[in-house]
């Protein structure tokens, strides 16, 4: 067996398959310049089981839960991940309040500086506590974009008082 590949301006290549049964071995003809270029779409074959992708992978998928924690006027950081270098979408939700709200509202973000909020909108939001029933929160997924590993955390805290939370999930999914 073997597959021919064939240039759109002129030339071709042909692979053949391994000299010996049963090896799974390719060896490809010495080339030089451009191997593989496209300007359309790869597409590749999604997971067909409940495997995880292997890290380093496009796919990989990092999560750190912690709970029950409280949050005051001073921003603080629940919980991290260290993510490594690479292009990451990151996420974070947040539920509690209720009978122990003792704050009308709370801010939940995201970031690579502990101890800080940054910017609403773009690296935290603002939401009502509801003193009676409770709220869960989270905020939209963030890109982030490493040249090496970083801490990535998630920030809390509330505009007065206190405020105890259930649970804080951040979690990241590699996009490239």
């Amino acid at each position: 067996m073997s597959i021919v590949l064939v240039g759109s301006t002129s030339g071709s290549v042909t692979l053949q398959e391994p000299a010996v049964a049963g090896t799974t071995v390719l060896t490809l003809p010495a080339v030089t310049g451009t191997v593989l270029t496209t300007t359309g779409q790869l597409i590749g074959n999604g997971t067909t089981t409940n495997d995880n992708a292997s890290a380093g992978q496009v796919g990989e998928y990092i999560e750190s839960t912690v709970g029950p924690y409280t949050v005051t006027t001073a921003t603080s950081n629940p919980t991290s991940l260290s993510l490594t270098a690479g292009d990451w979408d990151v996420t974070v939700v947040t539920n509690g309040g209720g009978a122990t709200a003792a704050s009308t509202a709370s801010r939940i973000g995201i970031n690579t500086t502990a101890g800080t909020m940054g910017t609403q909108a773009t690296d935290h939001i603002g939401f009502a506590n509801d003193t009676v029933n409770g709220m869960c929160a989270g905020m939209f997924t963030k890109r982030i974009s490493l040249s090496a590993t970083t801490t990535v955390y998630a920030s809390a805290k509330t505009d007065a008082g206190t405020n105890a939370f259930q649970f804080c999930v951040l979690s990241a999914r590699r996009r490239r």
